[in-house]
């Protein structure tokens, strides 16, 4: 009890008084000091300490009446309080679980358990949701909140004066009109002042928050934070970023794309139990439940959610498929599941088209003209030439030359967007440049320990930038733009570094060596090959690939103890693989071949160039992309392969100019650059062809 009481704040304390003063008769021993000094002046173990000027001293019998007649009007108050409620400092707000799709935890008490309809969360339980997962949450009936995918929050208040949640990582839409509710990130607090939102938070992206309905105040805690609010209205977005910058932008994007149909249109209704029916779908695969014309959610093989009881019309969808309609009906507290579902598929072809974007003229410079490469963010598309970097704002819809110097800026690597920063590194004059990315204006040059070479990247890894420069793999903190003095991971003209399974993987361009590294920076192991090699390291599972200019492919397990080694015709530019037992290899011979990662066997595949660019190979990988790998040719064709029939789709005709460099992903869509400078945008449609 003396933990207990030592425990409220000053205004759950300042309420039992008013709950005592409401006894006929309230003992001496019960006044306001008394309490002060239980509260503030005795310790665990029943010692005395002074508080102030009070000495409180109560002997065993005083003590053991103090219990019992404190323990009466907190005994009524728990008898009378409504149900939902309980005593933790004062009443706590009922969070109650009303979806679960798939994998979905809630971790209290440092204990993991599988979050489940009905379930109710309690203050300090965090709840993390897994990739396609999510799950909505009802808090009595003041907010309706949706946890998205691989997201991470947490209930730190749970009070009706105060409620507050932290938003760890991932995404959050709030359906509530109380301005009790605070939403917290890293960077910022939310606060609602009658409105329907989205929260997400990642580190790199930052703080982001698009309002659907009514407003909400914004205040920043991130850098160095002067207490500022910023008022965000319906339709607005706003990104705030770790160091306490923020923009505003038009939300509506972000909205259409990410809120969906989450917002529902009808008022909030509080969660009943007793009052509701529970269906269960065991299906297989990713389906979307509709129930009364209203999304409920995306799930991957089951689904539990909570329904008013009666006649409901259901809807299944699975891309490709026929939807499943059905019409169920419902007792109160009853509880059904749909299982053994069958779908018939839909015939789906794509449409392929492209469409010229931009023509970057740099007159005789065919040097600086040519298109090497694209980086790519949430709001933001950056070509880069030999010479000069070319920008899309999608807020303006339109590109144009963000920065260049003619002939004193040369470019040979891949830029890299952090936050709205733009980093590029300069070969002629050994530089990392650091640019708006908005107006490309150069905020600052940064003297680096040599320059980038052909096609190498930059790798964002725990908060930091990591740089390919000559003499290893050095460190950048974004914001103050800190290069550190020595390199992290030692190695002669790296190749871009690889992060996988907490193991780091570096190549040389001039030494025939594989490195294996700690992520502290410790050499782990080294695989000698037989050549040099211009190819990067992949990592396919567990399984490490890698080729030389010799056209020798090598096979090595996560510790890089060779497996197998095989020889292709030319030697090999880039190996490019996922999780679905298949990887491509590109060939410096313009080749590409086809490798079935369960048996090592390799057969080729399709000619890509005829007639290859001698230094094509720096810049060219194929793009890997929901099923999908895209590549460029010499003849100016895309060509479009489905990685799961292992088939052509189509060649897409797009330029009379060679495409040398890899192809970007642009939202739904992909870019693709030339020798002559253009860019292209690249997209199909889907078409329905009917059943099967």
């Amino acid at each position: 009890m003396k933990k207990w009481i030592r425990r409220l704040s000053d205004k759950d304390f300042s309420d039992i008084f008013s709950r005592l003063d409401a006894l006929e008769k309230v003992p001496e021993h019960l006044d306001e000091n008394v309490l002060a000094g239980i509260r503030q002046g005795i310790d665990d173990e029943g010692e005395q300490k002074k508080s102030g000027k009070i000495t409180v001293f109560i002997p065993i019998l005083a003590a053991a009446a103090l219990l019992v007649v404190l323990l009466v009007p907190i005994g009524l108050y728990f008898l009378q309080r409504p149900p939902g409620k309980e005593i933790a400092g004062g009443e706590t707000v009922s969070v109650t679980v009303s979806l679960v799709a798939n994998m979905v935890t809630r971790i209290a008490e440092e204990k993991e358990k599988d979050l489940e309809v009905r379930d109710t969360i309690r203050e300090g339980t965090s709840i993390a949701t897994g990739r396609d997962s999510e799950c909505e949450l009802h808090l009595d009936d003041r907010a309706r909140l949706t946890v998205r995918q691989n997201s991470t929050i947490g209930f730190s208040r749970l009070t009706p004066a105060e409620i507050n949640v932290e938003i760890a990582d991932g995404g959050l839409v709030i359906d509530s009109k109380d301005p009790a509710i605070e939403i917290h990130t890293p960077y910022a607090i939310i606060r609602t002042i009658g409105t329907r939102y989205l929260v997400e938070h990642s580190i790199g992206n930052g703080t982001f928050v698009a309002v659907a309905e009514g407003k909400l105040l914004v205040t920043i805690t991130a850098g160095s934070p002067d207490g500022r609010s910023i008022e965000c209205t319906e339709g607005e977005g706003m990104r705030v970023w770790e160091d306490g910058r923020f923009k505003k932008e038009e939300a509506g994007e972000a909205l259409d794309r990410k809120l969906e149909a989450v917002i529902a249109t009808e008022p909030l209704k509080p969660v009943h139990p007793k009052k509701e029916a529970e269906l269960t779908i065991d299906g297989s695969g990713t389906m979307t439940l509709i129930l009364d014309d209203r999304k409920r959610a995306t799930f991957k093989d089951r689904i539990s959610v909570t329904l008013p009881a009666g006649r409901h019309d259901l809807r299944l969808e699975k891309e490709g498929f026929v939807p499943y309609r059905a019409t169920i009906s419902f007792s109160e507290g009853e509880r059904k599941t749909i299982g053994g579902l069958e779908f018939k598929p839909i015939r789906k072809k794509r449409v392929w088209s492209s469409s010229l974007l931009y023509r970057y003229d740099a007159g005789d410079e065919a040097e600086e003209r040519a298109i090497i490469g694209f980086a790519d963010a949430s709001d933001l598309a950056v070509a880069v030439t030999g010479g000069a970097l070319i920008g899309f704002m999608r807020e303006e819809k339109k590109w144009e030359k963000i920065y260049g110097k003619s002939k004193g800026t040369y470019f040979m690597a891949m830029p890299s967007i952090y936050g709205n920063n733009v980093y590029i590194s300069s070969y002629n004059d050994n530089k990392l440049l650091v640019l708006d990315a908005e107006t490309g204006r150069e905020i600052r040059s940064i003297d680096a320990p040599g320059y980038m070479s052909y096609g190498s990247r930059m790798v964002s890894y725990n908060q930091r930038i990591y740089l390919p420069f000559g003499s290893g793999i050095y460190s950048l903190v974004p914001g103050p733009d800190t290069i550190d003095p020595a390199p992290v991971y030692g190695i002669s003209s790296p190749t871009t570094p690889v992060f996988e399974n907490s193991r780091v993987y570096v190549s040389s361009l001039t030494n025939e060596i594989i490195v294996l590294f700690s992520p502290d920076g410790k050499r782990k192991s080294v695989f000698t090959t037989k050549n040099k090699s211009y190819c990067s390291v992949a990592v396919i599972g567990k399984t490490v690939f890698f080729g030389d200019n010799g056209g020798l492919l090598y096979i090595l397990d996560e510790n890089l103890k060779e497996i197998k080694t095989a020889s292709l015709p030319g030697g090999i530019a880039s190996i490019s693989g996922r999780d679905n037992g298949s990887c491509f290899i590109f060939t410096m011979a313009g080749d590409l071949f086809l490798m079935e990662t369960h048996a090592f066997t390799v057969r080729h595949f399709i000619s890509i160039d005829s007639r290859p660019d001698p230094n094509g190979y720096y810049y060219k990988r194929p793009l890997f992309s929901d099923g999908l790998l895209l590549i460029g040719t010499d003849k100016g064709e895309v060509i479009i392969i489905d990685t799961e029939t292992k088939t052509i789709e189509k060649r897409l005709p797009v330029s009379g100019s060679p495409i040398r460099c890899s192809l970007s992903e642009f939202g739904d869509s992909f870019l693709a650059g030339t020798a002559s400078g253009e860019v292209f945008l690249i997209q199909y449609e889907e078409r329905e062809d009917g059943p099967q």
